[in-house]
């Protein structure tokens, strides 16, 4: 990352893409869990209020969900789930219009097992 000022292991790619970008130099989080952030981020409330304080908590179909919002203003949606945490099946996540099983399971640099 070459672009914010690391010598060692530089990413040419990378670093063409953050000259179009915009690149931020800090970030700030809601909690220091990946399930609340998650929950914050894609329903745009606080911990306080989705309630999603750690693994295992559900994200209540009340809430707003910017996936959903996006769709009602006419753009396409889709989740390329890695963690259980999202991940519909698991009845804690909620669907996508396009899931990694209906792309065909593994696409090009992803790690994980394909569905069965």
């Amino acid at each position: 990352m070459g672009f914010s000022g690391l010598e060692a292991g530089t990413d040419a790619n990378l670093d063409a893409l953050a000259l179009q970008s915009a690149v931020f130099t800090h970030a700030y989080v809601q909690a220091p869990l990946t399930p609340p952030s998650h929950a914050t981020i894609l329903t745009c409330t606080y911990p306080q209020f989705h309630q999603v304080l750690d693994f295992g908590m559900p994200l209540a179909a009340n809430l707003p969900y910017a996936p959903a919002i996006l769709r009602s203003h006419g753009y396409h949606t889709a989740a390329f789930i890695g963690a259980i945490a999202l991940d519909p099946e698991s009845g804690k996540g909620r669907r996508q219009e396009v899931s990694k099983q209906e792309c065909g399971g593994v696409s090009d640099g992803d790690t994980s097992e394909a569905p069965p």
